[in-house]
């Protein structure tokens, strides 16, 4: 065994503020669904900011597996899922941490976080549906971060 050391990183509170999630199509097998739920895009998004005067920090994020954001669109056969959270997060008031340190951590640490909870909560929902529980693949949470980046900039140049 080892003696694991403590983030400085410290989660605060967790919520799911907002959640959606649907059954759709003929479907006969878990195999089946499996291998459709398997084609569908995996959307996620997510704001990282500080709250006013506080040493708080939040993180929102978004996911959306076969869950049309656009109301004209019907999602596929299978399980149709959205999940919306915050959490809130500080660090070690003993912790000396550059400010790159501190984004380091709720990049990378805190989103992931956020990212597990959310699947955990999904799973749990899900484990109620006809075939059961349903586990999103993991993510590259560096690809992540290097596409919300290049969105932020497009947005800015609009």
């Amino acid at each position: 065994m080892i003696n694991a050391t403590k983030s400085p990183l410290i989660l605060i509170d967790f919520a799911i503020v907002s959640s959606s999630g649907l059954f759709r199509g003929n479907i006969e097998s878990r195999a089946d669904l499996e291998k459709k739920m398997a084609l569908y895009p995996i959307e996620i998004d997510f704001g990282i900011s500080q709250q006013d005067n506080t040493k708080t920090y939040q993180i929102l994020s978004k996911i959306a597996i076969n869950f049309p954001l656009n109301e004209k669109e019907e999602p596929k056969e299978g399980y149709s899922l959205f999940a919306e959270s915050v959490g809130f997060f500080g660090f070690d008031a003993n912790a000396e941490l550059s400010d790159k340190q501190k984004q380091e951590f709720l990049q990378f640490s805190a989103l992931s976080i956020c990212i597990t909870n959310m699947r955990l909560y999904l799973s749990n929902l899900t484990s109620y549906f006809p075939f059961g529980k349903y586990n999103f693949p993991s993510i590259d949470i560096n690809a992540l971060l290097h596409d919300k980046a290049e969105q932020v900039i497009n947005n800015q140049n609009q």
